[in-house]
């Protein structure tokens, strides 16, 4: 079984040619992607959102912030589709 850390995955939501190899190699049902991890990525995401939101609440575009969130829900899924997570 592997297990992927959260750099691993940063990397390959970033597009690395090299990690995508790795996982490219690896049987898919040997897999997974640990609770802590996502726990990791989503309060990385959240980090960011509230950096975005704190410098946006003085711009004219504060609708954009539903668009980073709708934007987290698919990193998320395509992570969880990605690696059949079994929570």
């Amino acid at each position: 079984m592997h297990i992927p850390d959260t750099d691993t995955l940063t990397h390959l939501h970033a597009g690395n040619p090299k990690v995508i190899e790795n996982l490219k190699q690896l049987d898919d049902s040997d897999v997974r992607i640990s609770i802590i991890t996502i726990i990791e990525l989503l309060r990385g995401r959240f980090e960011f959102l509230l950096k975005a939101s704190d410098k946006m609440k003085h711009t004219p575009y504060p609708k954009i912030i539903p668009y980073f969130f709708m934007r987290l829900l698919c990193v998320l899924q395509v992570y969880l589709d990605f690696f059949s997570a079994t929570i």
